[in-house]
């Protein structure tokens, strides 16, 4: 079962992983998806909830499907 503390854990963990396949910084990621990189630490850590828009965003700069930034471990 899903937890909304376990869903932001694992999307930070997506993002980062995301990001840091791509060799690119929180501030690059920022810029590219139009985000502050505050935002994106806060993301990356789990801190912070996010909307669609964003989700779709980030899946472009990343240039994967939607569903990779939300595939989760069940932990």
């Amino acid at each position: 079962m899903y937890t909304l503390h376990n869903v932001k854990y694992q999307l930070g963990l997506n993002v980062y992983n995301l990001r840091k396949a791509k060799g690119l910084t929180q501030s690059a990621l920022a810029e590219m998806a139009q985000l502050s990189s505050k935002y994106i630490s806060r993301l990356e850590n789990g801190e912070e909830n996010t909307c669609l828009d964003t989700l779709v965003k980030l899946s472009n700069v990343f240039e994967v499907e939607l569903s990779i930034l939300l595939t989760f471990d069940e932990d």
